[in-house]
Order: C-alpha cells, then sequence, then structure tokens
C-alpha cells in the first residue's frame, strides 16, 4: 500500500543514529606538563609519552602510529632532560589516550622573560 519509500525513509532515519554527523570534529582535550617517560619505535617515530603537570597528575598518551614532524623521540628526549614543558592535544579511543598533536608549552612567550 505505501510502497518501498517510507521503508527507505526509516533506513536513512536510522542508519545516522548513534554517530557524529559527518565532518563534526572528535572530542579533543589538551594536558600540557613536563615529559617523564616516552617509548619510541624507531629515530623518527613516538610511541608514546608520559606527561606529569604542576599538580602530580600524570597521563600516557599514544602515538598510535601517527609521526610528528617536529616531535621527534630526540625532540622528546630533549625536552625530558631540560624539563621543557610539551602540550598535548589528544582524542580518547577507548581507554587510550591518542595524541592528536604535540608542540612546546611555554609559562609565558619565548623571548619575554627579561633578556633583551
Amino acid at each position: 500500500m505505501f510502497g518501498i519509500w517510507p521503508l527507505a525513509i526509516v533506513v536513512v532515519a536510522l542508519g545516522g543514529c548513534g554517530r557524529a554527523p559527518e565532518g563534526e570534529p572528535e572530542a579533543q582535550s589538551s594536558f600540557a606538563g613536563t615529559v617523564t617517560s616516552f617509548e619510541a619505535s624507531s629515530l623518527l617515530e613516538l610511541e608514546s609519552v608520559t606527561v606529569a603537570n604542576e599538580s602530580g597528575v600524570v597521563m600516557q598518551f599514544h602515538a598510535d602510529g601517527r609521526r610528528f614532524e617536529e616531535f621527534t623521540p630526540a625532540h622528546v628526549r630533549e625536552h625530558m632532560v631540560l624539563g621543557d614543558p610539551v602540550e598535548v592535544t589528544y582524542r580518547l579511543s577507548g581507554d587510550k589516550r591518542l595524541i592528536v598533536s604535540l608542540r612546546d608549552a611555554y609559562g609565558e612567550p619565548p623571548g619575554t622573560s627579561g633578556s633583551p
């Protein structure tokens, strides 16, 4: 009696349930602190990085196979040794925090520490 159209509308309507609309960004958070440890799978590939903030909160983040051009394992080691802070932007995937991006984190902009 109604043909196939009402069924097609119901199928299309139900197909989108439970998912974010396409093109909508996934929820991301950021965390800043000093690198306490890291693991690398090669000279160019970071496996994971552990960061602690000033309050003592420690979080581990995973690269999940992604490369970060400016944050090679050598650069991460430099941050760890010097105690220079980093900021990790991440998203949750199950119980893992996956790195979206890494960057230098400064308490104040570089070059404003009173030096001419």
